[in-house]
């Protein structure tokens, strides 16, 4: 319902503006004013007076239209006795002219010459000094010149009396003359700019392309109703421009018309672009006489083309904004048809509408900067709409990310009880591989050694300890943390260093490791200590060392363990024997480099682990 309303008070004021308001500034008939609707003509362009008995003189009505480059006009009037100050309103004087009031000069408005192009839109109100008026009878006389373009001598209907009186009317055609077109100007220039930046950053809305191209010639061909004099030398740049101006609007809106319906084609598009440059060229050609009376005519056709393209589209949508484009252009095109006529001085329309014309209100500025205002309602809304379709895909697309994210979420937590789950059972089978094979294959061995009697209480004692040690050092390795290597290897150590006094080998505990130590796994932290507890089991068993040195270091990305004792060495180095071979095996599952020495000055094990 607030569209409609928004859509029903734009079409009243452009009905208000095109119908009851130029009637409305015409200026009263009553309060004192005489509107002098007759006059005396002499066609002259000689600035000199000429007097009242000369027989040149004819009369004519006013309006007067006269195709000569200067004419004199002479009026009278009355004045009462006591009359207040009075005043002459001249709604048009498009050339510029001299004003003799009872046969003295009062006034002047610049007309084209050397080196000067004058062409007045607004109107005049001239006082008229109080000691020339006359009680009665009174004589004026103006010697009108032709505007540059058209060369036509124009005198409108003269209104005379008090300036109160007269003030209201002028100020209103000032208004609508040079106010309005300024703010049309500005409304034009900010609304065209912008349509045109969201066309350059979205190419595929050629909508709001062809809006901002109207938009923009309109501006510009506005400028006609704010400038008044030009030079010389800036004339055919601003009548370039003029044409430009007055082509691009019809152009736009016949490609936005076209474009709305479906009915563009890219020749068809590619034509109207090139009867778009043709207005400027056919004044480079042949000036105003081309330009204006063959190429302006044939923008009428093209905006009827407009005009049916938008019906169409009207009733194929039955939108309000459809609707109200549709209306706003058919009272675009009657305006310019009416002001193509008016400008022409079509004798027809003088004879039906004679009070009407001889105001000379264009109404094609006014009907074209109302339908551009309700062009870019309707983009703007267009855009708003864009706007929240496009919250409205966000709100689902993020209520669908979210619940996709929660979906991802408990996925990714049962995956992560699944891989601990895993990991745990992993780790279950690792400790049990390791039981069985370390603790488990000592005890059956050991067992079955007892049960064939070939175990002495010594012999079953030592494998009672040993299983010991392994059960001690398999539970510290297996259930450390990452971080609890030097703990872990500190327990190693605890548990050796007796054992190594009580078979007389004194032991070197050498630590050369940071505070922050890279993580070792559990499974790799008892393979390590098992390669040292076997490499101190052969020292105590078969070495006959009196010192042994356990060096454990951190060098670059390496974990290093050696064990260096003064034993008698390997008794052959070319062979290995059971225990060494595990070494090797345990060195190769972890990734680690070992070196086995031995040799009159004692046997070595080095061991270098990858570290992270």
């Amino acid at each position: 319902m607030q569209y409609l309303m928004r859509w029903v008070g734009l079409c009243l004021l452009g009905g208000w503006w095109l119908g009851w308001a130029p009637p409305a500034l015409a200026g009263p008939d009553d309060d004192g004013v005489q509107t002098l609707r007759a006059a005396q003509v002499l066609l002259s362009t000689d600035d000199t007076r000429p007097t009242a008995d000369d027989a040149r003189w004819q009369t004519d009505t006013l309006p007067a239209y006269w195709a000569t480059p200067a004419a004199w006009f002479r009026v009278e009037f009355t004045v009462a006795d006591r009359a207040p100050s009075h005043a002459l309103y001249l709604p048009y004087l498009y050339g510029g002219g001299s004003i003799w009031l009872n046969g003295h000069h009062i006034a002047e408005v610049n007309r084209t010459a050397p080196g000067l192009r004058v062409r007045w839109e607004r109107p005049h109100l001239l006082l008229l000094p109080p000691q020339l008026l006359r009680s009665g009878r009174n004589e004026l006389m103006i010697h009108a010149s032709a505007a540059h373009y058209p060369p036509k001598t124009i005198l409108p209907r003269l209104g005379i009396g008090p300036v109160q009186a007269l003030q209201t009317a002028y100020e209103w055609r000032s208004f609508v003359a040079r106010a309005m077109p300024v703010i049309a100007i500005a409304l034009c220039l900010a609304g065209g700019s912008v349509a045109l930046f969201v066309w350059w950053r979205r190419r595929s809305e050629l909508v709001y392309g062809y809006f901002g191209m109207a938009a923009l010639s309109w501006a510009f061909r506005s400028t006609t109703f704010t400038i008044d004099t030009w030079r010389d030398d800036l004339w055919d740049l601003w009548r370039l421009l003029y044409y430009v101006g007055t082509g691009g609007l019809v152009v736009g809106l016949c490609l936005l018309a076209l474009h709305q319906a479906g009915w563009l084609r890219p020749l068809l598009r590619r034509a109207l672009l090139a009867y778009w440059g043709l207005g400027p060229l056919a004044y480079l050609v042949g000036t105003d006489r081309l330009a204006d009376g063959v190429w302006v005519t044939g923008l009428l056709p093209l905006g009827a083309v407009a005009l049916v393209a938008a019906i169409t589209g009207a009733f194929r949508r039955r939108t309000l904004s459809a609707t109200a484009m549709a209306l706003t252009l058919l009272m675009t095109f009657l305006a310019g048809a009416h002001d193509l006529l008016l400008a022409r001085d079509a004798p027809w329309l003088i004879q039906t509408l004679p009070d009407w014309t001889a105001h000379r209100f264009f109404l094609l500025h006014h009907a074209a900067t109302l339908m551009l205002v309700v062009m870019g309602a309707t983009l703007a809304e267009r855009f708003v709409r864009s706007l929240h379709a496009l919250e409205r895909v966000n709100a689902t697309l993020e209520a669908r990310v979210q619940a996709r994210e929660r979906e991802i979420a408990q996925s990714y937590q049962r995956i992560a009880a699944l891989e601990a789950a895993r990991a745990a059972a992993d780790e279950r089978q690792r400790i049990m591989q390791e039981l069985h094979d370390g603790l488990g294959s000592q005890l059956f061995a050991g067992l079955a050694q007892a049960e064939r009697g070939d175990l002495s209480g010594e012999q079953m004692a030592s494998l009672l300890r040993d299983s010991i040690a392994e059960m001690r050092l398999a539970i510290d390795a297996l259930t450390s943390g990452q971080d609890d290597f030097r703990a872990v290897f500190g327990n190693f150590r605890y548990r050796w260093e007796p054992r190594l006094r009580d078979f007389g080998v004194q032991g070197q505990w050498v630590f050369d490791l940071p505070e922050a130590l890279p993580p070792i796994e559990p499974h790799a932290a008892l393979q390590l200590l098992r390669i040292a507890q076997e490499s101190l089991t052969n020292v105590i068993k078969h070495a006959r060392a009196r010192t042994v040195e356990v060096r454990l270091a951190l060098r670059g990305r390496h974990l290093q363990l050696t064990v260096q004792d003064d034993g008698r060495g390997l008794d052959e180095p070319g062979r290995s024997g059971h225990g060494l071979r595990n070494m090797r095996a345990r060195a190769q599952r972890l990734g680690a480099e070992l070196q086995i020495g031995g040799g009159p000055g004692g046997t070595r094990v080095a061991l270098q682990l990858p570290v992270t």
